[in-house]
Formats: structure tokens, C-alpha cells, sequence
């Protein structure tokens, strides 16, 4: 990953604009929009980032939420290195705070 993105993303983490939830890049509920660690890089990438409210989130198909496809899949380039933020993701929705993800992201950003 490029230092300045992986600088954009720890920025963003930590600058308490994104409530942080699980199980989803990015969804809404009466609250506003809630974002995995995963959502807030997409955001800092300006990939378009599909938010999805409490009417879908009985279809099983879109409790998988992703960008830009139908059936949730990530797109390139976040999962060019899958196994990496699949491990952020599980911090994530192990309950690491957005600060702590912000923390691991900057001491390893070379290997993203």
C-alpha cells in the first residue's frame, strides 16, 4: 500500500467522523451510517460503497455488502491483499477500536 493511503486511512480512523460497526463495509440504521475499518479505506479511495439499511438486511444475499457487485464480492484493489485485511476485518469484528485498527495499520503499513 502507499504510504500516503495507508496515511489518509490511519487519519480517518482516528478522526472519530466514521462510527465504527461490524459485519458490514458500511451500513445504515436510524443512527446514521455505521463502517467496518474496511469501509473507512474505501471511503478514503472514493470507491463507491453500497450502504445498506434494515429492509435488506433479510436477504441473505446482501448481508455480504461490497462495492460494485451484485453479489458483494470486494473488488480490486481491497482485496489484492486479501489475507491481511481479512485479519483487519476480524479485529474489527472482534471489537478493536477504530484507534487500535488505526495503530496496527500504521506499524504494518508496508505489508498492505
Amino acid at each position: 500500500m502507499r504510504k500516503e493511503i495507508a496515511e489518509s486511512w490511519v487519519k480517518a480512523l482516528r478522526s472519530d467522523k466514521y462510527r465504527q460497526g461490524d459485519g458490514y463495509l458500511k451500513k445504515h440504521d436510524e443512527d446514521g451510517n455505521q463502517f467496518c475499518c474496511l469501509g473507512v479505506l474505501c471511503e478514503v479511495m472514493g470507491m463507491e460503497l453500497h450502504s445498506w439499511d434494515e429492509e435488506v438486511l433479510d436477504d441473505e444475499k446482501m448481508k455480504l455488502t461490497g462495492i460494485g457487485t451484485e453479489d458483494g464480492e470486494l473488488e480490486e484493489p481491497v482485496t489484492y491483499r486479501g489475507k491481511v485485511y481479512t485479519n483487519l476485518a476480524a479485529l474489527n469484528d472482534a471489537g478493536a477500536p477504530f484507534k487500535h485498527i488505526a495503530d496496527v495499520i500504521e506499524a504494518n503499513w508496508e505489508k498492505l
